[in-house]
Formats: C-alpha cells, structure tokens, sequence
C-alpha cells in the first residue's frame, strides 16, 4: 500500500491500440508512473497532452478497455524482446505475438479508414503523420516529412529567409537515423521511364520497385526512407546494402552525392 512502481510497456508493445484510452486508466491508478514507448514527435506530443489536459475515462473509452481485455487477457507476449537474439535467427517475440497480430491486422474486404492531420513544419520540412482505422480500433501508423521544392533550381524552399544549406537539409531529414551501410555489396540501376513522374523525378513509390529484387521475403513488414536528393531521368545511381540489426539498409548514391537511404526491416509494434 502506498508503494508507488512504473508501468512499462503501456501499450503492450502495441497491442493496446488507443493511447489517450491506455492515458486514462493510467490515471485511475495513483501509485503508477507509465513508461510510453515514444517512435516519432507526434507521440510525445500526443502523451505530453495528456500532462496538460488529463484524459478523462468515458464510457466509450471503458468499452474500447472491456474490448481489450477480453481479447488480451491471458497470457501474451508484451514484446519486451528479452528472449532476443535467437542463436537460430528465430524472431520469438514476433513468433509469440502472432495469433494476436493476425486477430488485430486488416482481413480482406474489411473497410479501413485513413486519418491524417499535418505536423508543424521546420526548416522547410512539412511532417504528416497517418492512422489506419478499422471501426474504433487503430491497426497501423505511418509519418512522413516532405520538402516544398522550387522547380527552376530544384532546392528546398526554407520556412525562413536564411538559405538551406546542404549541411542543414541532411541535419533536418536526420539522415544518419538509418545507418550507412558498409560499401562492400551493390548494385546499380538507372529509372525507368514509368519511374519518373509529373515532377520530373524518380517518383517516391518507385524507389520500392527498383529495389524489390533485394528485399528479403516477409509477411509483414516497416519501412523508413529518407530522401535526400532527387533522381532525375537517366542518372546512374549506385545502390550499397547490407543487414544491419535485423533490417536491410540501402543507400542510393548519384556519384559523390547520397540521394536515399531504405531502411526494410520486421514490424514496427505501435506501442
């Protein structure tokens, strides 16, 4: 009594969906400081809310708890990967959560719901971040960040009036968040025509099609790409890659210039 202890993995590594839900219980319990995993900006801004104006539990809220609990209870992995690394290259945790991310994952023909909302942009940066709903439940986020670019000189157009130079542009994409790989294996390729889009570069969505004959097989899986310059038709870009921490990492360059890094790994928990 009176002994106050954390939470960790308040989400259950991402199976407990709805954070302002989960923020809400965790208020109803007086002695627990909860530990929320945080992946992007958003997140953290999303829980430092609930500092500012404290979630109140309703009874939508309560129902989408009862849900929940039925579904969860038991014995489940949380996803804290204590049991990693496998010497067998097993990835337990995901093998332990399975039946449960199946059961929480879209089935064919069900209608799922996009919501997005913009971000508050820097440095000529516009971030969006993305949710994929399916009635009142959340199965899937994604974040993306992207450039206004002045046509004729093909630069970045700053939200200041100090010039973006090649040092910051790198600094604000956090192009060392996906590490470099080591330049032993590559490949090179040059877009093909059906790559270039109206703006006159290699579209973003392409950058998947002329690297799929090296992406490992997965039934689920997170991608991250950072783009740091554009390819245009008919340039020769050099791809290097290597598994890094259980996930493929690319690196795309145009000569000396870096113009991406890939990064193509096992599923991201939401949590």
């Amino acid at each position: 009594a009176d002994m106050g202890f954390i939470a960790m993995k308040g989400l259950a590594g991402g199976l407990i969906r709805d954070g302002m839900v989960a923020a809400a219980f965790m208020e109803q319990q007086p002695t627990v400081l909860p530990i929320w995993g945080v992946q992007h900006q958003w997140e953290l801004d999303e829980f430092l809310s609930c500092i500012q104006e404290i979630p109140a539990m309703t009874a939508e809220r309560q129902a989408v708890i009862d849900h929940d609990r039925k579904e969860l209870s038991g014995d489940f992995c949380r996803g804290c990967g204590y049991c990693m690394p496998c010497p067998m290259g097993i990835e337990i945790n995901n093998c332990a959560r399975m039946s449960l991310m199946l059961r929480r994952a879209p089935a064919a023909g069900e209608r799922i719901k996009v919501v997005t909302a913009p971000g508050k942009g820097r440095l000529g940066l516009y971030p969006r971040r993305f949710e994929l709903w399916s009635g009142g439940e959340q199965i899937g986020a994604a974040h993306s960040v992207w450039a206004i670019i002045e046509v004729l000189s093909r630069s970045m157009v700053p939200m200041t009036e100090q010039p973006l130079s090649g040092e910051m542009e790198r600094q604000s994409l956090r192009m060392d968040s996906i590490p470099a790989p080591e330049h032993e294996r590559y490949f090179d390729f040059t877009p093909a025509a059906k790559h270039i889009d109206r703006n006159g570069h290699m579209n973003n969505a392409a950058y998947l099609a002329a690297l799929s004959e090296y992406l490992p097989k997965r039934d689920g899986f997170s991608l991250s790409v950072l783009y740091h310059r554009e390819i245009m038709p008919g340039e020769s870009v050099r791809v290097y890659w290597q598994d890094i921490d259980g996930a493929r990492i690319f690196q795309g360059c145009a000569g000396d210039e870096e113009c991406f890094r890939l990064s193509y790994g096992a599923p991201v928990e939401l949590g």
